[in-house]
């Protein structure tokens, strides 16, 4: 463990970033508390605590100027009850608070970062609808973040070898390209949260990037499909964190135990193939489709009227007919069981 001290923040490297902000790199330190950052002098617009052992969000001074606050990796449980009036105040302007993959447990632990009126208030505007010309970003982000805007499909990245996280919230992706391991080497977070993936089998192509640690798709359609889960861990098996809830042990095991094998292949292969290839009225019975009665039929009907002896009865069948009903079924439970009521017809026969 090493303290964070004045004199660990004047060592440490200071640059100016990709969007012109003074950074203050403490990264991998191994740093337990946020303490002593007014040697900072408040000259910085953006602090990276990433890969540290902080456990608590805490211990900020005033620092009118900072506008970013990265604690990724990091073992924070906690959000200083303290600051619950008081982070609004140390940090008047801080717009962006990354917490990525730490320790956070009850939504109640989230509360004190309610008093951040700045946090979130800078809507994304540029409603962009695909992704291109990535190359003029020369390979110098660890992580881009693409949220609100308007892109349908998750491709068109050029080789980009130093990207380890992808932002896509909050658009309108159904398709997922299939090059992506390629393009991304290193990509270790996506997070496709409340977009239009539907199908399973367009989450396939999700398992060549091998790097790929975290994966959240919540509020996608998809996730509603049976087996989604158990599906994605079977397809994209180096995935740890799925939804933002830890894959576990047992459900390894249990994905492992429904997809394996040629059985389990086929599962598989059926589950892709359905959510891909649905024609409306499939599955239905054949006799729906046709457009009239059956030569059966027919006959059922031309005895029952040449029967009838009475006005009324007449009408009766007129009635039924337009109804759709055979005379001499009306009485049955529906169409549904016709099947089930001649098979039980034909045992009674057979067995007398």
């Amino acid at each position: 463990m090493v303290k964070l001290t004045a004199e660990l923040i004047e060592q440490a490297a200071q640059y100016t970033n990709a969007v012109r902000d003074l950074e203050l790199d403490l990264r991998g330190y191994k740093i337990p508390i946020i303490e002593n950052l007014g040697a900072t002098l408040d000259q910085f617009d953006a602090i990276d605590f990433s890969d540290n052992e902080i456990r608590k969000l805490d211990g900020f001074p005033l620092l009118r100027r900072l506008k970013t606050l990265l604690v990724n990796n990091n073992r924070i449980c906690r959000i200083g009850e303290a600051l619950d009036q008081a982070l609004d105040q140390a940090l008047p302007c801080l717009t962006e608070l990354v917490l990525t993959n730490n320790s956070l447990v009850e939504l109640r632990n989230l509360d004190p970062l309610a008093s951040l009126r700045a946090a979130g208030s800078q809507e994304t505007r540029y409603k962009i609808p695909v992704i291109e010309n990535l190359g003029a970003t020369l390979d110098q982000f660890d992580a881009i973040d693409f949220s609100d805007n308007e892109i349908r499909k998750l491709d068109g990245f050029p080789l980009l070898r130093r990207l380890k996280t992808l932002l896509v919230n909050n658009n309108r992706i159904c398709r997922i390209g299939e090059a992506l391991d390629q393009a991304l080497p290193c990509l270790t977070e996506l997070v496709l949260t409340n977009n239009s993936l539907v199908e399973l089998g367009d989450l396939d192509p999700l398992a060549s990037l091998k790097s790929l640690t975290y994966l959240s798709i919540l509020r996608n359609p998809v996730t509603n499909k049976k087996h989604y889960r158990l599906y994605v861990i079977y397809k994209v098996p180096q995935v740890r964190v799925l939804d933002f809830q830890k894959v576990k042990l047992k459900e390894r095991q249990e994905a492992e135990k429904m997809f394996k094998g040629k059985r389990g292949a086929q599962l598989a292969k059926d589950i892709a193939r359905r959510s891909k290839t649905f024609n409306p009225g499939a599955g239905l019975p054949t006799d729906k489709k046709k457009g009239g009665p059956s030569p059966g039929d027919v006959e059922a009907i031309k005895n029952a009227i040449a029967n009838a002896s009475t006005l009324a009865e007449v009408e009766r069948l007129k009635g039924l007919l337009q109804s759709g009903q055979i005379p001499g079924r009306e009485r049955r439970a529906g169409p549904s069981n016709d099947g089930e009521e001649e098979m039980e017809e034909d045992v009674v026969a057979n067995g007398s």
